[in-house]
Formats: structure tokens, sequence, C-alpha cells
């Protein structure tokens, strides 16, 4: 008999929220880790709900994915997370300016 696999795929438009428990789930994090990620600034929250619940996009969805995976990965604290992801996009807006000053010095 073959094995088979079946592989679920989730398409999250730009236009997607997520409230906190969504985000929880996805995450595969607690409540509480989701709040301290607010609290030092990892993620934002878009907006908040006509009850009051936080709601997020899919940026802070990845990001908070990126958060505990570094944080399971290198054992990181939440303010060194913090500043290695303020590294990464300084890295990232650094290699940008450098391409398109590559492209107008050598078209």
């Amino acid at each position: 008999m073959n094995k088979m696999e079946i592989m679920i795929i989730a398409d999250y438009s730009e236009t997607t929220v997520f409230d906190v428990q969504t985000m929880c789930e996805l995450s595969a994090c607690d409540q509480e880790t989701l709040l301290l990620c607010m609290q030092y600034e990892l993620i934002k929250p878009i907006a908040r709900s006509e009850n009051g619940d936080w709601l997020f996009d899919t940026q802070a969805l990845t990001r908070l994915q990126s958060v505990l995976r570094l944080q399971r990965d290198f054992d990181l604290t939440l303010p060194g997370l913090a500043l290695v992801l303020d590294l990464i996009a300084e890295r990232d807006a650094l290699l940008e300016r450098n391409a398109l000053l590559e492209r107008h010095l050598f078209g």
C-alpha cells in the first residue's frame, strides 16, 4: 500500500488579519510570549478590534515566527532578539542601497 502525504498550504493575503489567539495557534506560542514580544516591540499590532483585541497582519505573523525560531535556535533573550532583528533590517537596507548604487554606477 502506498503511503500518502498530505500537505496543507495556507495562502494569507496582505489583507489577512489575525487576532491574538490565532497568532498564538499559527506560531505555536502562548499568549504571554506574544505579549512580551509586543512589549519589546518585536511585533506590532496593526489595530484593535471592536471588542478590544489586538489585531495583526501577515508581516507580524512572519516576524513572530522568525523571533520564535531565533529564540529557539540561539537561546537569545527578547532584548537580544530585538537587537538582532534591528541589525538584520539595517543590513538588508544597506544591501538594497548598495545594489541601487551599483545599478547607478555600472548601469
